[in-house]
């Protein structure tokens, strides 16, 4: 007998470690946040505002990039008709935000609007590992405190998650992915100072005309 095992391609996301220049870059659209975004997401967090772009540099040197090797690593999203673009049809960085999450604040499970979305941490002020020995977290099958977490089906149907453990290391990192991927983020602990993160969607740019 001949056993050919068939593995379909449940599709994914990026990891990004992004440069000092593109961190200070980012820095850089914070300082001239603009209105109020709260009303316009589901976070349960005290500060969000929106930001622009400056000189449109993140889209075209990072976002751009990303797009290329998503459609590299990962052809047959596209080929399903998931991201039906087109030489007439770009594409454009719609939304971009900056999040200020405070202890016991939270996101809850939530996916984005657009064809692509991006988290991005600029400032951690806590470690897991000491979240994870908080008093209500012991004894705890499953401790989550403070953690990044993407949830997905498998394909069998089974509700599956991955989990990005909060720390100082996770400054700088950008994750990557299709808008219609759920995620969450878990509340911190002790702490009062602030997690800085940036998010953004990006959607067909219905602008453009051929």
């Amino acid at each position: 007998m001949r056993y050919r095992p068939r593995v379909p391609t449940a599709g994914g996301w990026l990891e990004v470690e992004l440069n000092q220049q593109e961190i200070d870059h980012l820095w850089k659209c914070i300082e001239n946040q603009g209105e109020d975004a709260k009303r316009s997401l589901v976070g349960n967090i005290s500060k969000s505002f929106l930001i622009e772009d400056v000189d449109n540099i993140f889209y075209e040197n990072v976002c751009k990039e990303c797009m290329y090797q998503y459609e590299q690593l990962f052809p047959d999203y596209f080929l399903t008709g998931n991201y039906p673009n087109s030489a007439t049809h770009d594409t454009k960085l719609n939304t971009f935000w900056v999040n200020y999450q405070y202890k016991h604040e939270f996101n809850p499970l939530h996916n984005h609007n657009g064809v692509f979305s991006f988290v991005i941490w600029l400032k951690v002020p806590t470690d897991y590992r000491e979240q994870y020995t908080l008093p209500h977290l012991q004894d705890v099958n499953i401790p989550q405190a403070s953690d990044f977490q993407i949830i997905y089906n498998d394909i069998h149907g089974s509700l599956k998650h991955y989990t990005y453990y909060m720390s100082e290391s996770s400054v700088g990192k950008m994750l990557f992915f299709p808008s219609t991927l759920n995620h969450l983020v878990y509340p911190f602990y002790e702490s009062d100072d602030e997690r800085v993160s940036i998010s953004g969607n990006i959607s067909f740019n219905s602008e453009i005309h051929s």
